[in-house]
């Protein structure tokens, strides 16, 4: 399954996901910002005691890259929202002040 993106200069851009790609799910993260990269740490807090968890994910980004990938979670966040108010309004469950 591929995807159409715009790379930071415009021109189109087809990702592809590797077929064997694993789904992993995350309950904790870390960022850390530096002057020519963006580190994001992700992992999950233990069962037994969740006070505590575990990193497994590092993710280093340049700067540009984390940039755009704040701003297409909060444009998709912001439509997924607007979706679900939407449909509860509808539906007379949302509440309006």
């Amino acid at each position: 399954m591929g995807k159409q993106a715009v790379d930071q200069k415009g021109n189109a851009l087809h990702i592809q996901a590797d077929p064997e790609l694993e789904y992993q799910y995350y309950d904790i993260f870390n960022v850390y910002v530096g002057a020519e990269e963006v580190v994001l740490e992700l992992g999950n807090r233990h069962r037994s005691d969740p006070a505590t968890g575990v990193v497994h994910q590092r993710v280093v980004l340049s700067p540009g890259t984390a940039r755009r990938l704040v701003r297409t979670l909060g444009q998709g966040l912001e439509t997924m929202e607007k979706k679900i108010r939407s449909a509860l309004d509808e539906a007379g469950k949302y509440p309006t002040n």
